[in-house]
């Protein structure tokens, strides 16, 4: 349960600086929120007014930290994450929270906004005797990153008075070029991609980083596809050619009781970090939850990649592009999809390429309007429909392996209903 964006704020029509995910003062100011939040959750908020966009356009110009979520983040999550025993289940989830410590509108005390899909939350704090966050803290991360290289020239959408179709709390440069720096990605596929696996010393290799200590419990084939398989009495891993791997329970699931999202999500994170600590593909990549689907009597989870560019320089999205299995046409959406019962995980899939940053870094230069105009004109889906933007970014944008090692430059893309539409930027 990490934000995808933070942003620090000196109010309406000031100045606005996202902080780059994965660096020290996200942590910080991620840490102090949790504080914020286990303080408001603990009792009934103050109002509870059905969500309007503008409204929470201005609420999210107007106060000094914004917190952004992929999706909506059940309460029963965000419990289990901030260690809440006791909260009052007023609120279902939050996918965007605002924050106003020492909030003058409300007598100093602090301040608390919670969006979901449906409502806006307002819980106003008195007597937290916490500092987290307070007026210090703000100036501290503010100074520090005010002439940062990727926190340039941001304004929030409902500040420009434009009646373009950009959900009013979007942060973009609206205005101006952003002038940022990014290093190359370096793809390296898992396994080989010659066809089917001849060598004994190959299998190997691939059981040992993709198994590590258990890898002695399953036995090697092959199937149709090419696929290397490892096999056991109650489970199989499938790693294809397109370095996707693919986990299957094959066991009897017997007589299940009603899954409870927790569980299974506790499962699918349980099994995530089995993963990461049994080989060595995910190092150096942070995991976002993007997606939450309830099944027939399972939940399934979906997660995106963001990788350390290092150097302080914070993470970047990783963005999946033409990855299928073999015997499917529909495209992977997310870089891990997951689903898993209150007992287990019994289907998993995810992109398993090792990645790379060279940290030799080249500057970009950039501009929102003309790019978005670019995609318009680039792709018929977007010319043909007046669909409204939900969002943007810069992305390393992942495509199937087809060389030993592939080198990746960094890309706008522009997301709405239809999909994802990506524009190369071009360096200096």
């Amino acid at each position: 349960m990490l934000p995808s964006r933070i942003v620090l704020s000196k109010g309406y029509d000031n100045d606005h600086l996202i902080i780059p995910n994965g660096s020290e003062e996200y942590y910080t100011l991620w840490n102090g929120a949790q504080e914020y939040l286990k303080a408001a959750l603990k009792d009934k908020p103050t109002r509870t007014e059905p969500f309007n966009e503008e409204k929470w356009g201005i609420i999210a110009a107007n106060n000094p930290y914004y917190f952004e979520f992929k999706t909506d983040i059940n309460i029963d999550i965000v419990k289990w994450v901030l260690n809440i025993k006791n909260s009052v289940d007023s609120v279902m989830g939050l996918n965007k929270v605002a924050i106003y410590p020492d909030d003058p509108e409300n007598g100093y005390s602090d301040t608390i906004y919670i969006k979901d899909s449906n409502n806006i939350y307002t819980y106003v704090v008195s007597g937290y005797g916490g500092v987290a966050l307070d007026q210090k803290e703000f100036e501290t991360v503010y100074e520090s990153h005010k002439n940062n290289f990727k926190i340039k020239n941001y304004k929030i959408a409902i500040e420009t008075g434009s009646k373009s179709l950009l959900p009013k709390d979007m942060i973009a440069p609206f205005t101006s070029n952003s002038e940022e720096e990014y290093t190359n990605l370096n793809s390296i596929p898992f396994g080989s991609l010659q066809g089917p696996t001849s060598s004994l010393a190959e299998y190997d290799a691939i059981q040992l980083e993709l198994l590590g200590e258990i890898r002695n419990d399953y036995y090697p084939d092959e199937d149709v596809y090419g696929a290397v398989v490892f096999k056991k009495s109650d489970s199989v891993y499938r790693l294809y050619k397109n370095s996707v791997i693919e986990y299957k329970y094959t066991g009897n699931q017997g007589v299940t009781e009603r899954t409870r999202l927790l569980d299974a999500y506790q499962k699918a994170v349980g099994f995530i970090m089995e993963l990461k600590a049994r080989s060595r593909h995910m190092d150096n990549i942070n995991l976002y939850l993007s997606s939450v689907k309830e099944g027939s009597n399972s939940f399934i989870f979906k997660f995106d990649y963001s990788i350390d560019d290092g150097e302080g320089h914070g993470d970047v999205p990783l963005l999946l592009k033409d990855f299928k299995l073999p015997n499917s046409e529909q495209s992977l959406d997310s870089a891990i999809t997951i689903e898993a019962t209150s007992k287990r995980v019994i289907q998993c899939r995810w992109v398993a390429l090792k990645l790379e940053v060279n940290k030799i870094f080249k500057e970009y230069t950039w501009n929102f309007p003309e790019l978005v105009d670019r995609a318009y004109s680039l792709n018929k889906e977007l010319s043909n429909a007046n669909l409204p933007i939900r969002d943007y970014g810069i992305y390393y944008v992942l495509t199937p392996p087809e060389a030993n090692s592939t080198m990746i430059t960094p890309s706008f893309v522009l997301f709405n209903n239809t999909g994802s539409y990506d524009i190369p930027l071009g360096g200096k």
